[in-house]
C-alpha cells in the first residue's frame, strides 16, 4: 500500500525526487550540527569562529553549487528531450571547470587565508581559530567541487538515491572523525576546531568515492546510457554555455552569502556571547530547513524537465503544489523550535567542563529569536520553491536582479539597526525582512508571465 495514497501522479513525482534530496540535505546539516556540537566543547571562541567560517566556506561551496546548477538545468532539459547520451559530456565539462576553479581557491587561500579573514573578524582569538579550521578544510575543496558536480548530475536525471548513499557515508565519516580529531580520542592529538576542518575534508573524499562506486555498480546500466565514464574532451563551447547560464546564479550566491557574512560580522562586533549564540541559531535554521533545501533543489529539475517536454502550462500549478508540500513538511519538522526552543539550543551547543559556551540566562532572554526563526522558515519554505522554479525555467537574470534588490534592503536594514540601536534582537529581525520581501517580489514576477520568453 502506498504511503501517499491520496496524492496525484505529479505529487508522487515531486515526493519521489525530493525525498532523497531531503535525506541528503538532512545528512549535510547533521554534519554542520555535529561540527558545532563537538567544537562547542572547545569553548566560546571556537563556537564563535565556526559561526563565521561556516558562511565563509559555504560561499566557496555555493559558487561550485551555482556553477553546477547550470549543468543540472541543461541535463534535466536534455532528459526531457530524450537525449540521455549527452549527460556524460555535460557532467564532465562541469567537472573540468570545477577542478580548475577549486585548485585556484586552494592556491589563494592556503597562503592568504588569515589576511582575508581579518577583513571581517576583529577578535584575534576568533581569527586564529577560524584560520585553523580553514587551513585544514581546504584539503577537501577539490573533492568537494567534484562531488557537487555529481549531485547536480544525479538531480538533473532525477536519480537522487545516489545522493543518499554518498551523504550517509559522508555523515558517518564526519561524525566519527569529529569525535576522534576534535576531542583527541584513540591516541590522536586533540586538534579542536582544526580537527573539524580536517574531518570535513576527509569526509568529502569519502563522499566522492561512494558516488563513483554507485555509478560503477548499482547504476551501471544508466551510467552507460549517459556515457558517464566515456572520455569527453573539454568542450569550451559547452563550458561557456554552462557558465553563461550559471554566472547569474554564482553572482546571486555571492550577493546572498556576502550579505550573510555582513550579518555575522555585525553580530561579532556586538559581542562574543551574541556571536556564539548566533552560530547555534544558524545551525538550527539550516537543520530545521532540511525539507526546504531538498524540495527546492528538486524543483529546478522538475520545472526544467516540464519545459523540455513542452508542458509550460503546468509550470506555475506545479510550483504551487510543491510550495504546499514544502510548508506541510516543514511545519511538523520545525515545530520543535516552538515547543522546546531552549532544549534545541542546548542540544547543539555542547558545554565544555568549564561551562564556557552559552549562558543559560542569555539564551532564555533571547528565546524570541528562536520563535522568529520558525516564522522565517515558513516564508522560506515558499520562496525557495519559487526561486528554484525560476532557476529551472532558466530565467537566471531575473533571479539575480531580485536577489540584488532583496540583499541590498537586507544589508541596509542590518546596518541601520546596528548604527542606531546596537540591538541584537533587532539585527536578527532582518531575516524576516529579507524572507517576506523575497516572497512578495518572486510572486509578483511569476504572475507577470515574463519568464515564458526564456529559452535554454
Amino acid at each position: 500500500m502506498s504511503f501517499w495514497p491520496a496524492v496525484s501522479t505529479r505529487s508522487s513525482q515531486i515526493l519521489g525526487v525530493s525525498g532523497p534530496l531531503i535525506l541528503g540535505s538532512l545528512g549535510h546539516n547533521i554534519i554542520g550540527a555535529t561540527d558545532t556540537f563537538f567544537i562547542g566543547a572547545a569553548g566560546k571562541t571556537e563556537l564563535a569562529a565556526i559561526g563565521l567560517m561556516a558562511p565563509f566556506y559555504l560561499l566557496l561551496t555555493m559558487i561550485s553549487m551555482a556553477l553546477s546548477r547550470g549543468a543540472q538545468i541543461i541535463i534535466a532539459r536534455r532528459v526531457g528531450e530524450g537525449k540521455l547520451n549527452e549527460v556524460g559530456a555535460i557532467f564532465q565539462n562541469n567537472v573540468y571547470f570545477g577542478i580548475v576553479l577549486s585548485t585556484l581557491f586552494f592556491l589563494i587561500l592556503k597562503p592568504l587565508g588569515e589576511p582575508i579573514l581579518s577583513w571581517m573578524i576583529q577578535d584575534p582569538e576568533i581569527l586564529s581559530a577560524a584560520n585553523d579550521y580553514l587551513q585544514w578544510r581546504l584539503y577537501g575543496i577539490v573533492f568537494g567541487y567534484v562531488g557537487v558536480s555529481a549531485i547536480a548530475m544525479y538531480t538533473g536525471v532525477s536519480r537522487t538515491t545516489a545522493i543518499i548513499f554518498s551523504t550517509l557515508a559522508l555523515a558517518i565519516t564526519n561524525i566519527g572523525l569529529d569525535y576522534v580529531l576534535v576531542l583527541g580520542r584513540f591516541g590522536f592529538p586533540k586538534m579542536g576546531i582544526g580537527g573539524a576542518g580536517l574531518a570535513s575534508a576527509i569526509s568529502e573524499v569519502v563522499g566522492l568515492v561512494v558516488f563513483v562506486l554507485y555509478a560503477l555498480t548499482i547504476d551501471k546500466k544508466n551510467t552507460r546510457l549517459y556515457e558517464l565514464f566515456k572520455f569527453h574532451k573539454p568542450n569550451l563551447t559547452q563550458i561557456k554555455k554552462q557558465i553563461n547560464l550559471s554566472l547569474p546564479i554564482v553572482l546571486q550566491s555571492i550577493v546572498g552569502l556576502t550579505a550573510w557574512l555582513i550579518f555575522f560580522s555585525v553580530i561579532e562586533k556586538i559581542g562574543k556571547e551574541e556571536m556564539a549564540f548566533s552560530s547555534v541559531l544558524r545551525v538550527l535554521f539550516l537543520f530545521f530547513g532540511v525539507p526546504i533545501w531538498g524540495i527546492g533543489s528538486a524543483t529546478s529539475s522538475i520545472v526544467s524537465e516540464l519545459i523540455g517536454k513542452r508542458k509550460v502550462r503546468e509550470v506555475l500549478s506545479t510550483m504551487n503544489k510543491i510550495a504546499i508540500i514544502s510548508v506541510a513538511l516543514t511545519i511538523p519538522f520545525a515545530g520543535l523550535l516552538l515547543i522546546a526552543p531552549e532544549w534545541c539550543v542546548n542540544l547543539v551547543a555542547l558545554s565544555d567542563p568549564s561551562g564556557d559556551v552559552l549562558d543559560p540566562a542569555f539564551v532564555a532572554a533571547n528565546v524570541n529569536i528562536i520563535y522568529m526563526i520558525f516564522g522565517v522558515l515558513m516564508f522560506t519554505a515558499i520562496y525557495t520553491v519559487f526561486f528554484n522554479g525560476l532557476v529551472g525555467i532558466g530565467d537566471i537574470k531575473a533571479s539575480l536582479i531580485l536577489s540584488i534588490i532583496c540583499c541590498t534592503v537586507y544589508v541596509g536594514y542590518i546596518l541601520a539597526v546596528y548604527f542606531s540601536t546596537y540591538d541584537f534582537y533587532l539585527v536578527w529581525t532582518a531575516e524576516i525582512v529579507y524572507a517576506s520581501l523575497t516572497l512578495i517580489l518572486l510572486s509578483l514576477y511569476l504572475r507577470s508571465g515574463y519568464w515564458k520568453r526564456v529559452t535554454v
